[in-house]
């Protein structure tokens, strides 16, 4: 390995390291954990207490059980977006190199998509019976924007 390689590594570990003290992640989901902290600023959401809950990771200040789903990949073209019937909204967050993103969506660093429950269920329901959606559902403006480097 080189040396770079190793530094890269150990730099890493430290950001997660500080990310963790300062709770903007609260497991070893890092992105997930990245993005529910980034939704709960946005929308003023509570957070689950345990991130191994069922179903949904927060709720609003009305009391709606929200399901936070991120995608940052540059190969998969879908996103599972569990069973809507343990929540009632999903906020979808894009990253900056998600293949969902539309050519011309903002280039914000990230995009997030607001779906209520009566929606997700027209989309493909999964053999597992959640459901999923594919780059059309993206090609809208989304509902808000985050900016880490602006």
């Amino acid at each position: 390995m080189k040396q770079v390689q190793k530094e890269a590594i150990k730099n890493f570990f430290l950001a997660v390291q500080a990310l963790k003290d300062t709770d903007v992640i609260r497991s070893d989901k890092y992105l997930g954990d990245i993005s529910e902290t980034i939704c709960a600023g946005l929308y003023d959401l509570q957070l689950a207490k345990c991130g191994r809950q069922v179903g949904f990771d927060g709720t609003s200040p009305s009391g709606a059980k929200i399901q936070i789903k991120f995608h940052g990949s540059t190969t998969r073209t879908n996103i599972n977006l569990g069973n809507p019937d343990n929540y009632d909204e999903c906020l979808v967050v894009l990253g900056g190199d998600s293949l969902l993103r539309s050519t011309d969506s903002p280039s914000d660093d990230f995009l997030i998509y607001r779906f209520d429950q009566s929606l997700i269920k027209t989309m493909n329901k999964t053999y597992s019976g959640s459901y999923s959606c594919g780059k059309s559902f993206f090609e809208g403006y989304p509902d808000k924007v985050f900016n880490i480097r602006k």
